[in-house]
């Protein structure tokens, strides 16, 4: 009986906000956007009918800074042409921002039932959710796990056609299953944490997972990706819901996917990265070490290509031409740390250094140390099913499709 009821909620957990819209669009920012980004902020204003059409309700539920952070976001979206009368900051936050002396935001609380401000969401047509904890958006747009009006109106900006944006904690919201906290280290030696706070504890970090809005239901959205090493626990999250989808999507600082919910299809936006990890074919364990995987597919996309979120079908912008690998012996070499946490060779340099060489096949080992007897191993691998794109006006852009990684957790021996 216990294990029928534990299934009963999973079920229930999955498919509650499964479907939510199948209308309007997504701009998922990965955080840190830049005022000069220009690219990302003129296309969220387009797909809301123009600059002076776009009417903009900014929830900042988020956010510490409930006042003065939204404003800056205001402030850029008018410096980009949108009228300032139909940029509105929402009063829902439950934290005081620090820079305002006459307003106490954490009064707004409970503004997620209250009539007129639900009403502004419903008159607009992009809604901005902006950077912070995204465990505090959850708390006051469905807390314990009952919608508010509020959340409902900003489903149905989605269901009449419009925009649904966010940043950092904005992004984090929008999938069925949210990642709340935790480091990519801590989830594959901890696995999964059974609170929040424990995300927060030196010797655990592992990775908390609970509901989010479920506006994007296409699997999991992780965001600061490569900025903060978070392949480790998108991985893991993913390995943890591959019954309900294969693929996960993480997307760097300064850069957005665009989802359009009708098609079911991405386009990415801005400076860096979005990378896509699927799990079709590939193998998870868990034993005394932590979780390890093997065949994880990865694929690396900048602004202008584009994906089948239904089917995983990648297409690559045209000013990218397909490059030929040179036929060698296949090759294999150890580099720095970093790619799942600490210093060194971040994942993108993995990536770059595969392009640079532009071999048949080619793997490169990273490991990071976690204490004196234990360490991760990442592994990623050029195969030949690994297609390698560069752009043909800027060197430093590339896409990589079908690279493979694998993750293991070692025990290991410090010789002195």
């Amino acid at each position: 009986m216990k294990k029928l009821t534990i299934l009963l909620f999973i079920i229930t957990y999955v498919s509650s906000y499964n479907l939510i819209a199948q209308n309007g669009h997504l701009m998922i920012v990965g955080g840190a956007l830049e005022d000069t980004n220009q690219a990302i902020y003129k296309r969220m204003l387009e797909l809301a009918g123009g600059p002076t059409q776009a009417k903009i309700a900014i929830i900042p539920s988020a956010s510490g800074y409930a006042t003065t952070g939204p404003q800056i976001f205001a402030n850029n979206c008018i410096k980009f042409g949108a009228l300032p009368w139909n940029c509105e900051i929402i009063q829902i936050a439950c934290v005081d921002d620090p820079d305002t002396k006459e307003i106490d935001e954490s009064t707004w609380a409970s503004n997620a039932n209250n009539p007129e401000i639900v009403q502004k969401i419903k008159e607009s047509n992009l809604v901005w959710f902006t950077g912070g904890d995204q465990m505090r958006t959850m708390k006051l747009l469905i807390p314990n796990g009952k919608p508010t009006p509020a959340y409902e109106a900003v489903v149905d900006v989605l269901n009449r056609g419009g925009v649904v944006a966010g940043s950092s904690a904005g992004a984090a919201i929008q999938s069925i299953v949210m990642i709340g906290g935790g480091t990519s280290l801590g989830a594959i030696i901890n696995g999964e944490a059974s609170s929040i706070e424990m995300t927060e504890e030196p010797d655990h970090e592992g990775i908390y997972l609970t509901k989010g809005c479920g506006f994007f239901p296409y699997g999991i959205v992780d965001q600061h990706f490569s900025q903060r090493a978070r392949l480790g626990r998108l991985t893991l999250a993913a390995w943890l819901n591959r019954e309900k989808w294969s693929q996960a999507i993480g997307i760097d600082e300064d850069t957005a996917l665009e989802v359009d919910l009708k098609n079911g299809t991405g386009m990415v936006w801005g400076r860096n990265h979005i990378l896509v990890i699927d799990l079709k074919q590939s193998q998870g364990i868990k034993n005394d070490q932590g979780y390890s995987f093997k065949n994880v597919s990865l694929s690396i996309l900048q602004q202008g290509d584009e994906i089948d979120l239904k089917q995983g079908q990648i297409t690559i912008a045209k000013d990218k031409t397909l490059l030929k690998k040179e036929t060698k012996d296949k090759r294999t070499s150890f580099i720095q740390t970093g790619a799942l946490g600490g210093d060194g060779y971040s994942l993108i340099d993995m990536v770059g250094e595969i392009i640079t060489h532009s071999e048949e096949e080619e793997t490169l080992n990273n490991l990071t140390l976690i204490s004196q007897d234990t360490a991760v191993q990442f592994s990623l691998k050029n195969t030949k099913e690994t297609l390698l794109y560069r752009s043909t006006k800027q060197k430093n852009r590339f896409s990589v499709t079908h690279l493979s990684f694998d993750i293991t957790p070692l025990k290991i021996k410090v010789l002195k």
